[in-house]
């Protein structure tokens, strides 16, 4: 993975799915690593939303119009 080309939509869609439930606390080393594994990957920044649930997906379109938009 070239870090220097992670997008910060990427970024913010791990640290939105990181932060679900009771956060990083209940998340297992393996959960960690397959999402952030599918976020971090470049082909799937046209499709990131489909990482998240509706609720997370409001929460990453909200994030883009405060910070992007």
């Amino acid at each position: 993975m070239d870090t220097n080309n992670v997008s910060i939509q990427q970024i913010v869609a791990f640290t939105i799915l990181m932060e679900s439930g009771h956060g990083i606390i209940n998340k297992s080393p393996v959960y960690i690593r397959e999402k952030f594994d599918y976020c971090m990957d470049e082909s799937n920044l046209k499709h990131i939303e489909g990482a998240l649930d509706p609720d997370n997906q409001f929460k990453l379109r909200q994030w883009r119009e405060t910070w992007i938009s």
